[in-house]
């Protein structure tokens, strides 16, 4: 018997001298998704979000292992009761985004997701990204040229500037606009036409 299944056991044993005890409960949880036991898993999962409906990492937890057992319904479901306790949470919110993409006909609430970060957190770098991504997705062009660069001028990662402007690069291709395709530079507006690199400062 591996190491997983005797903690499994051990936590199994627990529960019945404390049940809804939330420290085991996890550790089952985890135990069950190592050794491959899903179902079991999502069981346990349901039970302590139940039990602890207003824990947002628990119930985040929940989320990411029905969205990855592809059930994006259940997922949506368990973010959206946690925005009722977490109003407009933007790790929430982002979350969200990411299941509803898996559900067809949701473009317009991911739209007002996004939307309500960037008014709430105007500076949030992550969310502006994947919005960017997301514009860019849709076909939305203009409004995802405008929000990559965005993200270029405020982030300080040169990695992520260089996925910024490859994804300008590649719009501006497909709009046949090639000349800004090969023109397009730096994320500072003063320099656009020095290099077509980031900074490496």
């Amino acid at each position: 018997m591996c190491i997983r299944d005797r903690a499994l056991g051990y936590y199994q044993k627990l529960e019945g001298i404390k049940p809804n005890n939330q420290r085991v409960l996890i550790n089952m949880a985890v135990c069950y998704e190592q050794i491959n036991q899903v179902t079991e898993a999502l069981k346990v999962y349901e039970k302590l979000h139940k039990t602890y409906n207003a824990d947002k990492t628990i119930g985040v937890n929940y989320a990411i292992l029905l969205f990855k057992q592809s059930k994006y319904t259940g997922a949506r479901d368990v973010v959206q009761g946690l925005l009722k306790s977490f109003p407009g949470d933007p790790e929430l919110l982002t979350n969200l985004n990411v299941i509803l993409s898996k559900i067809e006909g949701s473009e317009n609430q991911i739209m007002k997701n996004y939307e309500q970060i960037r008014r709430q957190h105007p500076e949030g770098i992550k969310s502006l990204y994947n919005y960017a991504c997301f514009l860019a997705q849709n076909n939305k062009k203009e409004e995802a040229l405008e929000a990559y660069q965005q993200v270029c001028e405020k982030c300080e990662d040169n990695s992520v500037k260089m996925m910024c402007l490859v994804s300008c690069g590649v719009i501006y291709e497909e709009m046949e606009q090639y000349g800004d395709c090969l023109l397009y530079t730096s994320p500072s507006p003063r320099d656009r036409q020095k290099s077509r690199m980031p900074s490496s400062a």
